[in-house]
This record gives C-alpha cells, sequence and structure tokens, in this order.
C-alpha cells in the first residue's frame, strides 16, 4: 500500500537542576548523504494540499492549518478539499500552531506571545513567552519551550496541567537562550527537549514529568527536533550538516545515519507505523542548495527522498 504525502505551498506532512551525563559513544561516519540523494516517490504518493497554508497541525485523521492572516481551519485527511472554518488568531500568522486533546487550539506568532483559543473565534493571551513548539503527554499535561533571541528570555520549559489556563516553569537553562523542541516519547513516557544556542547548548530528558532532568551538552548538540520509535531516538541537526542521528534506547550508542550538504534539518515527525519523516532547511540563499523531505521506513537504515524544491 502507499503512503499518502499531502503537498501544500510548497510541501505539508502530516527552573531544575539537571543531572549532567557523560556523551553516549558514536559512530560519526553515515552511510547516505542528504545531497547525493535524489527524488524517488517509489511506494509514497504525494498530492498537492488544496488551500493556502502557513503552519499545520496534525492530530489523528484531522489536519489543522492556518493562514497567513491568521485564519485557522481544520480538513480530514479522507476529503482534503471540504474545510471547516474555526476562527481568526488576533492579526497574526502562527509560527506554532497546536490542538490539545481537550480541542483547544494555541497559537503563537514568530517572536510572539502564547495564545489559547477554547471558543470559536475567541483568544486570550495563555503566556507572556514566544513559543516555537508544544507537545502533551499521556496525562494530559501540555508543555512549551521559550524560544526568543534576546536579553529577556532564556531557554525555560514550562508545563500546564489545566489545558493551558495556568503554566508552571519545569525546567530552565540561563545559559541558553531558548528551546528548540519538546516531543513526549509515548513508548517509554519521557519528554525530551533541546536548547541553544551557546556552547554549553544540548539536549535534557525527563522520566518523571518534568521534575528532574539528565541531560547531554556539547558545542555539536542542542538539535532542532526529535523524534521516536520503540528502539530508536532520532534527532535532528542544529549546525548546517544536514546530518540526522540515531541512537539506541538500550545502549544509548548515537549513530550518524545521515549526512552531507549544509542544511539543517528543520523537522523530524515519526507515525504510528514507525515511518520517519524529515525535513530540511536551506542554510544560504545562495548556492543551488534545495530543501527537501526524506524518508525512512525501517528505523533509519535507508532514507528516500520523496521531495525536494527549487534551489534557493
Amino acid at each position: 500500500m502507499k503512503k499518502v504525502i499531502s503537498v501544500a505551498l510548497p510541501i505539508i506532512l502530516s527552573s531544575c537542576v539537571p543531572n549532567v551525563q557523560n556523551l553516549p559513544a558514536k559512530i560519526e561516519s553515515a552511510s547516505i548523504n542528504l545531497e547525493q540523494l535524489s527524488v524517488n516517490t517509489v511506494g509514497y504518493e504525494l498530492e498537492k494540499f488544496p488551500h493556502e497554508a502557513f503552519t499545520f497541525f496534525a492530530k489523528e485523521n484531522e489536519i489543522y492549518f492556518a493562514q497567513d492572516n491568521g485564519e485557522i481551519y481544520k480538513v480530514n485527511e479522507s476529503n482534503l478539499s471540504e474545510k471547516e472554518f474555526l476562527g481568526k488568531t488576533a492579526q497574526f500568522s502562527p509560527r506554532l500552531l497546536f490542538v490539545s486533546s481537550q480541542n483547544t487550539i494555541f497559537a503563537s506568532p514568530n517572536l510572539g506571545n502564547l495564545y489559547v483559543s477554547k471558543e470559536r473565534g475567541i483568544w486570550k493571551e495563555s503566556l507572556n513567552a514566544p513559543i516555537w513548539r508544544m507537545t502533551e503527554d499521556d496525562l494530559g499535561n501540555l508543555y512549551v519551550g521559550v524560544y526568543a533571541k534576546d536579553p529577556f528570555h532564556r531557554a525555560t520549559l514550562f508545563e500546564s496541567s489545566d489545558d493551558g489556563e495556568t503554566w508552571n516553569m519545569v525546567f530552565n537553562d540561563f545559559l541558553n537562550d531558548h528551546i528548540h523542541t519538546t516531543r513526549f516519547d509515548e513508548s517509554e513516557n519521557k519528554i525530551y527537549i533541546s536548547f541553544g544556542d551557546s556552547g554549553s547548548r544540548g539536549q535534557a530528558i525527563s522520566d518523571d514529568y518534568g521534575a528532574n532532568w539528565n541531560y547531554f551538552r556539547g558545542a555539536d548538540q542542542g538539535h532542532t527536533d526529535v523524534a521516536f520509535t520503540k528502539d530508536y531516538v532520532f534527532w535532528g541537526s542544529d549546525d548546517k550538516s544536514g546530518r540526522i542521528f540515531r541512537v539506541d534506547k538500550i545502549s544509548g550508542l548515537e549513530e550518524t545515519v545521515v549526512g552531507g550538504g549544509k542544511q539543517f534539518i528543520w523537522f523530524l515527525v515519526s507515525d504510528k507505523k514507525e515511518t520517519i519523516y524529515a525535513g530540511t532547511m536551506t542554510s544560504q540563499k545562495q548556492g543551488g542548495e534545495k530543501a527537501a523531505i526524506i524518508v525512512s521506513s525501517n528505523q533509519g537504515n535507508n532514507w528516500q527522498k520523496v521531495s525536494e524544491l527549487l534551489p534557493s
């Protein structure tokens, strides 16, 4: 059976003191070079998304999207053409769009505060901080990571147990200024975050809902995003190297499974079949780089480039 990937303008897929850990053993060489992969859609069906879209959020078989004017819609993946209007933000284009298990909508513009809507078209400020990524654990607790590059914010993770009514700080690192990502691994009930961008950038992991953290620091740490399978953790690099790292959950061995080029791995996501999707962002405005989506259906052993954009 082919796997369907929706294509949209241009592509869419669907303060605690931490315990410092030694960096895991590594295998640096990558057998797959990102720049040498050619587009190959065998086994996948790319479908153009029929609506103008700026930001997306996927939940089960529903796709939420925001347009550049702040209007938010919902479609079912079985019928992408029929959209349901959910309201409009307060005149901003959301960089973050998230829908909780209670169907509460959260949105945050680039470097703007976090807003929440529990009634259609009615928005209020939820947190006085700019947010890039957000996640929810198995108990319904929400986690948001502050993303800013200014003298006023630090790398901080907030948690809410009441669907965004109130927030409590569960992680803070004064050596870094923002959180790149926060994700919940359902297979192990662990929260993962990454933070940057100082020389002490890194990742942190909590297995007790943010009460305690173990983390890894290093100049080549602080990755952009993380995704999970039952056996592995996948990290996307933030150093213009096009690398994807795979960490064995049992042994801790880290392997570079994709490398090459000068791109950022901008997002990572896995589906219920443990297929890993990675999206890249070019690091230069000139030089012929092509942002791409690559996919692995066998735990990161092989990768397939299913789409790429025109050179930047």
